[in-house]
């Protein structure tokens, strides 16, 4: 009997530490493979940096232009963004953001929301549709499509994974996460990414 409940207890083991091998090999690979379009960098980029944020987060959107001049420094990353749905209404940017991303235009999207952020109504949403050379109706009608869906539902299965609790966070390498602060600087980001390479 005590031999049958060990082996019973060993083969659990053995699975959930298999289910978990599996989890982390999934997590790593969905993290840095993303479609052409929904990423940013130079082909010979050696680190790719993976953005946990939110369209919403005033931080977020107060650290960006620090973050955005640390990669042009650096100039060898691979930068993703990856939208984070924390209510309703963050929900309308992310999704706005994924729609666009399915006429090739996600990048171009999120800069524009990032940089210039404002209320999303019909009309901003049609001036960005403009500007970005969009079909109006077409993203409209993607915002609820299910490839977006999925695509906002991946990145929240990747925060619950890598424990992300605060935003922005980023991924650094696979491997590196770090939160920055207001006070973040440039040189802060520059030392996070030698410190991601030296780990390699």
């Amino acid at each position: 009997m005590g031999f049958r409940i060990f082996f019973a207890v060993l083969v659990f083991l053995n699975a959930y530490l298999l289910y978990q091998v599996i989890q982390q090999y999934r997590a790593h690979a969905m993290l840095q493979n993303v479609p052409a379009g929904y990423a940013s960098g130079p082909e010979d980029a050696d680190l790719t940096i993976v953005e946990f944020f939110d369209y919403t987060c005033p931080l977020c959107r107060e650290t960006d232009p620090v973050f955005r001049e640390a990669l042009k420094q650096d100039g060898k990353i691979r930068y993703i963004p990856r939208p984070v749905i924390m209510d309703e209404t963050s929900k309308k940017y992310a999704n706005i953001a994924y729609a666009a991303g399915e006429q090739g235009k996600f990048m171009p999207m999120h800069d524009a929301i990032i940089t210039d952020f404002r209320s999303l109504d019909e009309t901003r949403k049609a001036q960005l549709a403009k500007t970005l050379g969009l079909d109006l109706e077409k993203l409209n009608k993607d915002v609820t499509s299910e490839n977006v869906i999925n695509k906002v539902e991946e990145n929240l299965w990747l925060t619950q994974y890598y424990y992300t609790t605060e935003l922005p966070q980023f991924v650094v390498g696979g491997t590196v996460i770090y939160k920055p602060v207001k006070t973040t600087t440039v040189e802060d980001y520059l030392n996070v990414f030698k410190q991601a390479r030296g780990l390699r």
